[in-house]
């Protein structure tokens, strides 16, 4: 498989906090891949190992992991420089069909970045194990396939405390509805297995509880 020049690329740097970064394919040789990232990141990207993931035409979601080799400046530009995988190595992200469910349930939303987004709270229309739909609030917008933080909370047991997922979301479905409401559909990227099975329980609880309403 080609990874062309222009690819976006996301990068996720194993052991930082924030997980994830956005750049673009813009060179190549021989041995690497040269993806354009901004200045601050290359202090974290060196002698790191960096997940990399990108949509092929498809649509289709493709990772490999990769070794950072080098750093080069041209102009006002920084790249970096990744070892080019091999095509056996790249391998593409199975998407599940999971239950999906109509559900309010409170969420927080967060940029990757302070200055990315004005944090704001909303509910859900909907939720599944894959991915949930958000209300958007007055004044509020995202971008399609920027990344942003939810903190979803999500009820247990009544007598229970609600539990708080944390995920990184890319929102990729907009739709505006009767009296000017909007809301964002997408997935989730690397929501943890644990926290993907609450959700699945979840929504299998509400599908039966609605169904004996």
């Amino acid at each position: 498989m080609t990874i062309e020049l222009g690819t976006k690329m996301w990068l996720r740097l194993q052991g930082l906090e924030k997980k994830e970064y956005v750049g673009a394919v813009v060179d190549e040789d021989q041995e690497n891949i040269w993806i354009m990232i901004d200045k601050e990141l290359m202090k974290y990207v060196e002698e790191k190992t960096c997940i990399l993931s990108f949509r092929e035409y498809s649509g289709a979601l493709q990772t490999f992991t990769a070794e950072h080799t080098a750093v080069r400046k041209e102009g006002n530009v920084w790249m970096a420089g990744f070892r080019k995988p091999a095509p056996e190595h790249i391998h593409r992200i199975q998407r599940r069909n999971f239950l999906r469910v109509e559900a309010k349930l409170n969420v927080a939303v967060y940029g990757m970045e302070e200055d990315d987004l004005e944090p704001f709270v909303t509910t859900t229309y909907d939720v599944s194990g894959g991915g949930v739909s958000i209300w958007m609030p007055r004044g509020t917008e995202l971008v399609r396939e920027q990344q942003v933080l939810l903190y979803i909370s999500l009820p247990l047991k009544k007598e229970e405390k609600p539990t708080l997922i944390k995920t990184l979301f890319n929102p990729l479905r907009h739709t505006q509805v009767e009296g000017g409401n909007e809301r964002w559909g997408g997935e989730f990227l690397d929501i943890s297995e644990q926290d993907r099975k609450k959700l699945v329980r979840y929504t299998m609880f509400e599908h039966a509880r609605k169904a004996r309403a």
